[in-house]
Parts: structure tokens; sequence; C-alpha cells
């Protein structure tokens, strides 16, 4: 396996003689998929702690399909994104972004095989419907792109029961066991494309804190929330201190202006307005990546920020005192799932 699970504290340092300005960037609504509307419906922020404990005991009575009922579904979706206009038209654009993303990384083919595929936070796709349509469309892409194996992708969501985990197999790809908060090191000589759908940022910011290189930046593209977007998702959390949201994501803030999102026509199709339940599952994601030449031009010193590398084994990955901050308020830490939500539930009894 081309993908290393190691342990990291991603210690966020402002950075000196850095400042950005948010209040330039598009129009943007909150990013969330209809579950978790339905959830926060009327919920006022709270510790992470009661939002993590209060999602994991929800979870518990949240009884997955059967395998056969969710392959079922699974299939119906799949055909209808191949058959469906408008679901075909979503996917092209998607493909094409992607391919984009890759010429813009790379200055020379990407070939079969040479990119790996990560996805984290994808929810339960056993129970919700808006996780599984992102399946299908992960399950899509492997299949359209040469460059792409399923004995390449990963996935982990500490919220994988024993169904999701066979359905995912199943397809051909492979399960992380260990929960670490996104602090996954990717190998130096790979292409990567991780997929994010409405997660954490908190999650986004670990996974660039423990792969701070630039020549590991320059071969990885992203499809997650848009980038000033995750700060507007911190603001509507409550947090309104934008110095403080620079601050403790540092790693994401870092890499703001050399940020690059390729197939912008596409996007309008996945917006807020769009009466089509397959594309609000996508609502406010982008196709994400980091211009080398532009990275070079970065000012040293950003690349001697701390990093998984520096930091002592064993250490958590999120900053212990930002435990209780909105900042991680929507990540299940390694402490209350150190791997899936199932087997907390079987120590329990």
């Amino acid at each position: 396996m081309s993908l290393q699970e190691v342990e990291c504290d991603p210690i966020s340092e402002r950075l000196k003689g850095e400042s950005l300005d948010y209040n330039n960037s598009e129009e943007w609504l909150r990013v969330y998929s209809r579950k978790t509307k339905r959830n926060l419906k009327g919920r006022q922020p709270v510790k992470h702690s009661c939002v993590i404990q209060k999602r994991i005991d929800s979870l518990d009575f949240l009884n997955d399909d059967s395998l056969e009922t969710v392959l079922r579904r699974f299939n119906g979706m799949r055909s209808s994104f191949l058959f469906s206009k408008h679901n075909k038209s979503f996917l092209e654009g998607l493909i094409k972004s992607i391919k984009q993303a890759f010429e813009i990384i790379s200055d020379r083919r990407v070939g079969p095989s040479e990119i790996d595929v990560i996805c984290l936070g994808l929810g339960n796709p056993a129970v919700h419907l808006s996780s599984l349509r992102q399946l299908v469309v992960l399950d899509l892409l492997l299949q359209s792109d040469p460059r792409m194996k399923r004995s390449h992708t990963h996935l982990y969501d500490p919220v994988f029961k024993s169904v999701a985990r066979n359905l995912i197999r199943k397809l051909g790809m492979q399960i992380l066991q260990n929960n670490k908060e996104g602090c996954y090191k990717l190998v130096p000589d790979r292409f990567y494309f991780i997929m994010l759908p409405h997660c954490s940022p908190a999650l986004l910011n670990n996974l660039l804190c423990t792969n701070w290189s630039p020549s590991i930046l320059s071969r990885v593209v992203l499809f997650c929330n848009g980038w000033k977007e995750v700060h507007q998702e911190l603001i509507a959390s409550g947090e309104s201190d934008s110095l403080r949201i620079s601050k403790e994501l540092a790693y994401i803030t870092a890499l703001e202006s050399v940020v690059q999102i390729p197939g912008r026509e596409y996007y309008l199709l996945w917006s807020s307005g769009n009466k089509f339940e397959e594309y609000r599952d996508f609502e406010g994601m982008r196709v994400h990546c980091f211009s080398p030449r532009e990275m070079s031009n970065l000012p040293k010193h950003i690349w001697n920020m701390p990093h998984s590398e520096e930091t002592v084994v064993g250490t958590p990955c999120s900053n212990p005192s930002l435990q209780n901050s909105s900042f991680y308020s929507d990540l299940i830490d390694a402490n209350t799932v150190p791997s899936f939500v199932d087997s907390i539930t079987n120590d329990r009894v």
C-alpha cells in the first residue's frame, strides 16, 4: 500500500507578514448535505465533545440496511448516473475538471495506474442516500479514468459499519483501519486524487500538515469544499475571528494564494439553486490543485511550519487545546472512535 498512517500534531502558527482578505469572496451558501441539514436544524454551537458524543449515540441506533439491499440501491443510482442526462452532464464536468487539474500539476502525461485515490469522511453509504450517491460517483470516476485503480483506492470514515465496509470491499476498494483524523502520509513518487465530501476543515488541515512539502502537495488533486468557503463554514458555525481562523487552519491559509480551481464553468450546475438532488450532494465542492510554479514562489518560511515529521510519535493528530473549538466540531477524534463506530458499540456490550 502506498499510503502510510502516521501520528501528527498539526500545531498551527500565525503566518508572519501574511494577511488574507475573505470579505471579497464570492457569495456562498453554507455547505451541508441534506442529512446534515436535518440533523443540525435548530442546533446552537456546542462543545466538541458533546457534538461528537451525540453523533456517535445517534449512529448506534441507525441500523445498516442489508448488503443486498444497499447493493441494489447502489446499482440503481449507478444506472441513473450513466443514463440520466443531467447526471451524465455532472459526471462529465467533474471528469474534465480532474483531467485539467492533473494537466496543471504535471508537465508530462500521467500514465495508467499512477494515481492513488483517497476518500475520507464519506459518511455511511449503508444508511444515507447522499453518502451512497457520493460513493457511486467515486466508483464511476474509477471506471472512467485508467490512471486510477480500485486496488489503489482507500476509504475511511469512523461511521463505516460492517455493511458499508463490505460494500466498499465488494467494489474492489480498500478500507483504512485506523482513525488518524486525516493524518495519512502520502508517498512522494505517486500522484493522488483525494475526495473529502463536505468534511470538517480540520480534516483537510491535518492532511496538509502531514504532507507539508511542495514536492508532495504538487502531486495532489483535491475534490472538497471550496477553499475560501472553508473559512466561511467556520464563520457560519459561530467562529467570527478571521485572524484566529487563519492561525488555527494555518496550512489551508498558507496555500490560499496558489490554489487552482479548474473547470469553473461546471460549478454553476452544482449550485444550491439546482433542483436535482444529485447535484445538491456535491454543493459547494470544487476540484483543487496547487500550482507547482506558484508554490516555488512562496516565502521559504512557509515550508518551515511545524509538520508531522517534527512531532513526537504518539502525539494526537488534533491540537488538544482546540478539542472544544468550532474548528473540530465535525471531526470524530481518535480518542472517541479509534477505528469504527460499531466496534465501540460492541465493546460497550
